[in-house]
């Protein structure tokens, strides 16, 4: 059973582990996001944002991490640990949480040469706005949803 429950600093080393795992290996990603990298930044964004636990059979196979920004949700992250990915468990949770906000603009980044990720999201009806260069001339996709 896959369900979606609001996460607690307790499930801090859990959902590190999970974000780790999720990016292991991924050549695209570069550094990955700074969640992933600290503990510190996580548990920021555990007691100060809107972070969610992916469950599977009652354990953590992943999070979604929300900074609500005025004029949208910001999504910040969403990782599946990687021997759970192809599951469907992303495409799953990211919904259910989607329809929880039925009346919001939604927006995010991810590496534009990540393929994988721009589909995943692209399937779930966010559309590309653009780009936008990073940190060490990265180049990321700019996305949109919006639920109205």
């Amino acid at each position: 059973m896959i369900e979606l429950r609001r996460a607690v600093p307790e499930d801090l080393d859990r959902l590190f582990e999970a974000a780790n795992s999720a990016f292991a290996g991924s050549s695209v990603s570069g550094k990955g996001p700074r969640w992933k990298r600290s503990r510190e930044f996580l548990l920021d964004c555990l007691t100060r944002q809107e972070c969610w636990c992916i469950l599977k059979d009652g354990n953590i196979v992943g999070g979604l991490i929300l900074f609500p920004q005025p004029d949208c949700l910001w999504l910040e992250g969403a990782f599946v640990e990687a021997g759970h990915q192809g599951e469907g468990i992303g495409q799953q949770t990211l919904g259910q949480l989607l329809r929880r906000y039925p009346e919001a603009a939604w927006r995010l980044k991810t590496p534009a040469a990540d393929r994988r990720d721009c589909h995943f999201y692209e399937k779930l009806g966010f559309v590309r706005t653009g780009t936008e260069t990073g940190h060490g001339g990265q180049e990321f996709a700019l996305y949109e949803k919006k639920m109205f």
